[in-house]
Order: C-alpha cells, then sequence, then structure tokens
C-alpha cells in the first residue's frame, strides 16, 4: 500500500480496506516464536524484533488506509503496547537493537501518551549512539512534528476520544515535504 495516492484518505475502497483488514490478520496470525525457532540463534531477540515489526506494519496500514482503521478490529492503541513490549525486551547490548528504529518510530508517531513518546524519543537516541545514521534525527524530527499535530487537534477538539484518532501523520507527514518514512 502505498501512501503516494492522489487520492490518499478520500476515494479508497471497500474492497481495498478489505485487503488491509485481511494482510492485518494474516500479520497477527503468523507465528513469530516458530519462526525464529528455525533460525535456531538468537531465537528471543529475533521473535521480539519481527514482532515489533509486525506490530508497525499493522499501524503503517491502519495510517496508510483509513477506512480499514474505521473497521479494523485491532486497537491502535494495544498494537502500540505491544510494540513498546517487544522492544523493552531489547537492550542495547543486544545485536538486533540497531534493527528497531522503524517500529520505534512508528509505535512513537502513534501514541499521544507523554511517557511511551518520551521513551521511543530515548530509544532513538540510544540507536543513534549505537549507529549515528542520518536518518535517526529526520526521524525524530518526524516525531516531534508528528506530535505537534496531534496535540494541537487534540486541544482544537477538546481532547473528544472519538476525534482523537483523526490526525493521519503519514498523510500530513507527506504534505509536508517528509516524503520517506524509515525502514
Amino acid at each position: 500500500f502505498s501512501y503516494e495516492s492522489e487520492s490518499f484518505g478520500t476515494t479508497l475502497t471497500l474492497g481495498a480496506a478489505e485487503e488491509a483488514l485481511e494482510l492485518i490478520r494474516n500479520l497477527r496470525a503468523f507465528d513469530m516464536d516458530a519462526w525464529a525457532a528455525k533460525l535456531r540463534t538468537d531465537v528471543l531477540s529475533r521473535a521480539h524484533v519481527a514482532s515489533a515489526h509486525r506490530g508497525a506494519a499493522c499501524l503503517y496500514v491502519l495510517q496508510a488506509l483509513p477506512l480499514a482503521r474505521a473497521a479494523s478490529p485491532v486497537d491502535p492503541d494495544s498494537l502500540v503496547d505491544e510494540i513498546l513490549m517487544h522492544l523493552s525486551q531489547l537492550d542495547e547490548g543486544d545485536p538486533y537493537f540497531k534493527a528497531t528504529s522503524w517500529p520505534t518510530f512508528i509505535a512513537g508517531a502513534e501514541t499521544r501518551d507523554p511517557d511511551k513518546r518520551m521513551w521511543t524519543l530515548k530509544r532513538l537516541l540510544s540507536i543513534w549512539k549505537i549507529c549515528s545514521w542520518g536518518y535517526i534525527f529526520t526521524a525524530i524530527e518526524m516525531l516531534k512534528t508528528t506530535w505537534d499535530m496531534q496535540d494541537r487537534h487534540d486541544a482544537a477538539v477538546g481532547g473528544n476520544g472519538a476525534l482523537r484518532g483523526s490526525v493521519n501523520w503519514l498523510k500530513d507527514l507527506k504534505a509536508m515535504g517528509f516524503d520517506y518514512l524509515i525502514v
């Protein structure tokens, strides 16, 4: 699914939303532990990294197709919690720690919780200490921009939980010139 569509969020069909929901169901059904066990090395770490990426992929699909988000039985906040739980099992000494930037970013972009936001920011900075890749700072800039958009929106709707999820950070970042997301 591409977020570069000219009709982003406006003319997406029910068929596309159903395909997105089927993709999410397939992602959620995939047995990460069994997959990691076949690799025979670093099984637990690999399962945590893969599970964090799975949750991030689900959140990305829900952002890319707002109609799917409206129809999804998956709660985005529970996906954020799931991602953060898996990420918290991988510390800086883990060989796969640096492979967690994308799910960290996605969870951070999705959450409104100040503690979770700070946790994701600190984690991205920790990844940068290990691998000083420039895109980490771009990710941090995008997170701060996303949080500002969400906070301004939430203040405008008076904290109404029903309208809280209506910020499409993926579309809005694209409109601001952030033409890519870290992977």
